[in-house]
């Protein structure tokens, strides 16, 4: 099925017979992300991953990330002056999980997001 139009993008979202299918199991990339998170899991494994995923979220501070957010993205700003600064790879790539990795306690470095 290819859905087109905000009509069948609807249709498929309110549709409950439609889930999402099953991915194979894998070890790493993309691969491994389909077949471990929440996202992309339906019935009994969406409801466990999802309450494991909100469980460590609720560990997090958000308004701290917030304010080291902020804190990063200007002093990353202020290190490339006055010229244009394309924010994807600078900010948009790698901060939100360097964040998310330090407030839950996870190594991340630039290298390892951008990978």
């Amino acid at each position: 099925m290819q859905v087109t139009t905000h009509a069948a993008a609807r249709a498929v979202f309110t549709d409950s017979t439609l889930t999402v299918p099953p991915a194979p199991a894998a070890t790493t990339g993309i691969a491994w992300l389909r077949a471990t998170v929440a996202r992309f899991s339906s019935g009994p494994d969406h409801t466990r991953r999802r309450a494991l995923t909100i469980d460590q979220l609720s560990t997090i501070d958000a308004s701290t990330v917030r304010k080291t957010a902020q804190a990063s993205t200007t002093d990353i700003l202020a290190q490339h002056g006055t010229g244009p600064v394309d924010l994807m790879p600078t900010v948009a790539r790698t901060l939100p999980t360097e964040l998310l990795a330090a407030a839950l306690n996870l190594p991340a470095t630039p290298t390892t997001v951008a990978a």
